[in-house]
């Protein structure tokens, strides 16, 4: 009995002062959690009839009719939290008040009366329900534009809703079907396809067979995805893989992830050698430009290319003021052949006329918008007359 009896904690009920009891365990467990916690109630309808017999109302003046009305302490923190002050005893006198200046329009769907507010004066149709709205759109497809799409299985034309296009390709899923059936046909057929090569396919980074279904390596198959691994494991560190290079600049070696030596034609181990290397590269073509320019060959294109364009610009037919424009720019030639004079000069592309067009000086600033002068000013479409001929021959 003394055990049953420690089992089970006695309260009174602050409601209907009867005696209830509780588990200890559960008593327990809800104090550590919070230490205030006593049970006051013997069921939740004596906590609900001690809560109405207690809630405490607000006098307040109805702004439209004048009387008087209450409001609970619960009511009014709910109005705060939203930043609506208690104004109206009823939606009756608040629609009285703010409809004194509405206005009586008809639904344009079922002719009812009804009003609306006054910003809303310029619209082009009114409805007086959600319904009405949706019947009224499918009736004079009103829907929102639309874009005719090429089914990819059976090529038949099918209309679909711009605001469709957009939530799919937000989910980048294409729409390439007309229907679930050619969508299911064509899936099928993929399958028969590419069954065979699941099991001829490796693991790029540790050579293991991988054993994912087909729908999972569907983008491998169509070109999407370049890669395939087996886990993220294998992908995560195929991605960190490190090569080691040497500085262009300074030659001096350290590591750098493989993805970024690929796409990277130059590699520099800080950012100051990089500027330093750009810088050089400029003072070397600064150089070179002027000996190719002077150069003999220089100017026997350059006359090929006006012989060929009867001494006129192509773009306006002027006749005076003449420059000779590279298609494929004088500063990638040389780059190609590492700024070496005598390659340069041997070039095919160098000496190649089709490389070259014949403008004024107008179009010709056209086609090079950062142009600076000797004051550093741009030099739009009209040229500077500081600038020779042959710094405009580019």
């Amino acid at each position: 009995m003394k055990n049953n009896k420690e089992k089970w904690i006695f309260y009174t009920c602050k409601n209907c002062s009867s005696e209830f009891k509780r588990m200890r365990c559960d008593v327990e467990f809800r104090k550590r959690k919070n230490p205030e916690f006593e049970p006051l109630f013997c069921s939740r309808k004596c906590m609900h009839d001690f809560a109405h017999k207690n809630i405490v109302y607000h006098d307040y003046i109805c702004l439209e009719c004048g009387n008087m009305f209450q409001k609970s302490e619960r009511e009014i923190k709910n109005a705060n939290k939203k930043g609506q002050p208690i104004k109206f005893c009823s939606r009756e006198c608040k629609d009285k008040h703010w409809g004194r200046n509405q206005l009586n329009v008809k639904c344009n769907y079922c002719g009812k009366d009804f009003k609306v507010q006054q910003k809303f004066k310029n619209k082009k149709h009114y409805f007086c329900s959600s319904d009405c709205c949706k019947k009224f759109n499918k009736d004079n497809n009103l829907r929102g534009t639309t874009t005719d799409l090429i089914c990819k299985k059976c090529g038949k034309t099918f209309t679909v809703t711009n605001s469709y296009l957009k939530k799919q390709l937000k989910r980048k899923q294409n729409v390439v079907y007309c229907s679930s059936e050619c969508k299911n046909s064509d899936h099928k057929n993929f399958k028969e396809k590419y069954d065979g090569k699941l099991e001829s396919l490796k693991c790029e980074h540790c050579g293991k067979k991988i054993e994912k279904p087909l729908y999972r390596i569907k983008d491998y198959f169509l070109g999407i995805n370049k890669h395939i691994y087996c886990s993220v494991k294998c992908a995560t560190s195929a991605r960190k893989k490190q090569v080691e290079v040497s500085c262009d600049y300074c030659q001096k070696k350290y590591t750098i992830r493989e993805s970024r030596f690929k796409k990277n034609k130059n590699n520099f181990c800080c950012l100051d050698h990089k500027k330093a290397f750009t810088q050089k590269e400029k003072e070397t073509y600064t150089e070179i430009s002027r000996y190719l320019r002077g150069s003999k060959k220089y100017n026997v294109w350059k006359n090929l290319c006006m012989e060929r364009d009867n001494f006129k610009c192509i773009e306006c037919n002027k006749d005076s003021d003449l420059a000779v424009h590279h298609i494929n720019e004088l500063y990638n030639i040389a780059k190609k052949y590492n700024f070496v004079l005598k390659d340069i000069l041997d070039s095919f592309e160098f000496n190649d006329i089709n490389n070259g067009m014949t403008l004024c000086r107008k179009c010709h600033n056209k086609k090079h918008p950062w142009l600076k002068d000797e004051r550093g000013k741009f030099i739009n479409s009209i040229a500077a007359s500081s600038l020779t001929d042959s710094e405009d021959d580019d």
